[in-house]
This record gives structure tokens, C-alpha cells and sequence, in this order.
């Protein structure tokens, strides 16, 4: 018989051991106990790395160049009502408050000069500034 119940104590194979030990048991607790480390040890392995990515070259068939002009200015002494709005921070109204002061007082000889126009500060003054000049 393979598996044979013996006390340790009693005569069978293998020779003697402590007294009142199943050696049955022992070895039972002993796989059971290496089969939970297996286990465990296999699960905290870290994985292996992953493959990598092959790279290949990336065929194009057409390459389009592209320019980025910066946008026209726009001439505060010649725009219309519709031209000014297009600009940051002018309005409907503000863009019709530019136009009268122009047609009542005369051109703007800077940009700067928008702050005489009820309405337009500082902020947008320096708003303006790349977007709007004068010719």
C-alpha cells in the first residue's frame, strides 16, 4: 500500500520517529503547505515585460506645406462698424462710438489715441495691439 497510516512509534517503513505522530498528517500539512507557497509565489512573480512595439516606417504620399500669416491689421481709420467687431473686446456699440468720433474729430494717429472714445480702457488698448493700426 502507497499510502499506509502509521504512528510514529510503531515499526513501519522508514524507521522510527517521535511518539504520536501521524505521518500521514505530516506529510499531508507539508504538500498542502508547499502547494499554497507555489501558488503565492507564482502569483507575486511580477510578470514578465511586455513585448515591444515593432516601429516601421510610415509611407506618405503626399506631404502639404503649411504657412501661418498673421491675420491683416486692421485700419481703425478706414474700417466700418462691421470690421471694428471683428476685433477683440469691440462691440456693436463701441465699434459705432469709433466710427462717429472718427467722422466728428478726424483720423486716429495711433491706436492709443482710441482711448479719447467713450468706452475703450487700457485693457482694451493693449487688446488691440497686433490686431489694429493705423495707416
Amino acid at each position: 500500500m502507497l499510502w499506509r497510516r502509521t504512528r510514529c512509534g510503531d515499526k513501519g517503513p522508514g524507521g522510527a520517529a517521535s511518539a504520536g505522530v501521524d505521518v500521514f498528517r505530516l506529510w499531508a500539512a507539508a504538500l498542502l503547505v508547499f502547494g499554497i507557497l507555489a501558488y503565492a509565489g507564482l502569483r507575486l512573480l511580477p510578470p514578465s515585460a511586455p513585448a515591444q512595439p515593432r516601429w516601421s516606417p510610415v509611407r506618405v504620399g503626399r506631404v502639404v506645406e503649411v504657412s501661418v500669416r498673421p491675420a491683416p491689421l486692421v485700419n481703425i481709420n478706414e474700417a466700418s462698424v462691421a470690421e471694428l467687431q471683428e476685433l477683440p473686446g469691440i462691440g456693436p456699440v463701441l465699434a459705432r462710438r469709433i466710427v462717429e468720433h472718427r467722422e466728428t474729430r478726424g483720423h486716429f494717429a495711433s491706436v492709443d489715441q482710441l482711448s479719447q472714445v467713450s468706452g475703450v480702457g487700457r485693457t482694451t488698448i493693449e487688446g488691440l495691439k497686433g490686431r489694429a493700426g493705423v495707416d
